[in-house]
Order: C-alpha cells, then sequence, then structure tokens
C-alpha cells in the first residue's frame, strides 16, 4: 500500500521526483510577509481572522480559523484520494481514526488526571508550609517574650543578689 502523499513512502524513504536531482536538502521556499500569517492550502491566513474558504492542512495548528460562516473543503489530492477509495476502506480508515483519537484522549485524561494530582498536592503542600509559617511567626514572638521576660528576671535576680551582698556587707560592719 502506498502512501497518499506524493514525497513519502511507507518505508519513509524521500521520493525524488523525476528530472530533478537530489542533493538531500529540502527546497528552499520564499518567505511572506511577517505579519504573522502562513499559507495554508493555497490561502492566506490571518491569526484570529476567519476566512471564507478553507481547505484542510495536513495538520491543524492555528487557533481560530473557522466560524460559523466557513466552508470545509479537502485538498484536491485527499478528494481524489477519498474518492478512489470504496466505502469499506473509507469506514476503516474512520474506524481507525477514532480508535487513534479515543487512544489519544485516554492518554491525555491520564496526564491531565496526574497534573491534577500534582496541582492538588503542591496547593496542599503550599497551605501547610503557609500554616507551618504562621506557626513559626507565634513561636517566635512567643520566644522573644519569653526571652525579654527572663532577661528582665535574671536583671531583677541579679540586682536583688547584689542587694543581698550589700546587706551582708552593711551587717558585717
Amino acid at each position: 500500500q502506498s502512501s497518499p502523499s506524493r514525497s513519502i513512502d511507507l518505508t519513509r524513504e524521500k521520493r525524488v521526483p523525476e528530472g530533478v536531482p537530489g542533493d538531500g536538502r529540502p527546497p528552499k521556499s520564499a518567505r511572506t510577509d511577517g505579519g504573522g500569517s502562513s499559507i495554508v492550502g493555497g490561502h492566506k491566513l490571518l491569526p484570529g481572522r476567519p476566512v471564507a474558504e478553507f481547505v484542510l492542512p495536513p495538520v491543524m495548528g492555528h487557533e481560530c480559523l473557522l466560524e460559523e460562516k466557513t466552508t470545509v473543503k479537502l485538498a484536491p489530492v485527499d478528494e481524489t484520494i477519498l474518492a478512489s477509495m470504496g466505502p469499506e476502506s473509507i469506514k476503516n480508515v474512520v474506524a481507525e481514526s477514532f480508535v487513534a483519537v479515543f487512544k489519544l484522549l485516554e492518554v491525555a485524561t491520564f496526564l491531565n488526571g496526574r497534573k491534577c494530582k500534582y496541582l492538588r498536592e503542591r496547593d496542599e503542600a503550599r497551605a501547610h508550609a503557609k500554616d507551618f509559617g504562621e506557626h513559626l511567626s507565634v513561636v517566635e514572638k512567643e520566644l522573644s517574650s519569653q526571652t525579654k521576660t527572663l532577661e528582665d528576671s535574671q536583671a531583677q535576680v541579679n540586682k536583688l543578689e547584689k542587694d543581698l551582698k550589700d546587706a551582708k556587707e552593711e551587717e558585717e560592719k
């Protein structure tokens, strides 16, 4: 079975068109104006601006290209391929595509669940750290207060010891 693409075979080897010398490098294409637009399927696309007619590219890479008034057409090559396929092969291709999409959704759901679990654990850890930080602040204030009280008590004890010593000296005289 051959690939619908003209340049890639199922063996992933590039086919060189007849009469064109192959030097192993991809062909160069001219750059368009740098306004963030791209040319897909023969149509110039501007991000965020819908088009009247859009030919589906091999891979969708833009957001907000389609709106209710946009008509979607297949590329002529794809149309020819689909026209040459029978209903059973189209059904098989659609079934394979559905399986691939559901596998992708399954993987995305799994990864999303894992990410949600990570975010939940991160938020719990942040909340715990915040609570711990608040508790630490309270303990530090209490320690500071207790230290000040201890220093005051020690100063008072020193004063009383000095007074006692002075009183004993007075008594001995």
